[in-house]
């Protein structure tokens, strides 16, 4: 399992024609304590989860207004909204990762999961903050260390006559 990136997008940006709202995004740190730098949202593609968490104080850095967890969502479906915690907005996406707009994706080796986060900035206008992409791998290898040792008993048969069909097959490793 591997996250390939995590990237913002301009075009949001541009579509709403506001470089400076960009700059503020590449710039909220320095506004931040020392301490306090991220620069940018946390995401985690994991085993049975997909999280993805804004810090509220590079939100506010950005001037952004944001009060109400509910104004972050993922696209396309309003109800899948973020939660406050703590000092951070989090949205999650749990196994199999396929609810709330989000897309699939299966090519020749992985599974790839993308979706946008959106901010309602006004009643019909929305940001894009964060086109994410998750990506799994679809083939695993499964091995078990002890190896398998067989039982060995001795069967007691009754013969008898009689025709009847057979079919045997063999597992391949």
């Amino acid at each position: 399992m591997r996250l390939l990136f995590a990237v913002f997008l301009g075009l949001a940006l541009a579509q709403f024609k506001n470089d400076r709202l960009l700059a503020h995004f590449e710039n909220s740190a320095v506004k931040l304590k020392n301490a306090d730098k991220k620069k940018g949202p946390n995401l985690v593609c994991g085993s049975d989860k997909i999280e993805i968490s804004f810090e509220m104080a590079e939100l506010d850095a950005m001037k952004l207004g944001v009060d109400d967890p509910t104004k972050i969502f993922f696209r396309g479906n309003k109800n899948c909204f973020s939660v406050l915690d703590g000092t951070k907005y989090t949205l999650t996406l749990f196994f199999p990762f396929t609810s709330c707009g989000t897309n699939v994706v299966h090519d020749t080796e992985d599974f790839v999961y993308t979706n946008q986060i959106m901010l309602q900035l006004e009643k019909n206008r929305d940001l894009t903050l964060l086109h994410f992409r998750c990506v799994y791998e679809d083939k695993y290898i499964v091995s078990y260390n002890e190896g398998i040792t067989p039982v060995k008993r001795t069967l007691q048969f009754d013969t008898q006559m009689g025709k009847f069909d057979v079919d045997m097959k063999l597992y391949k490793i």
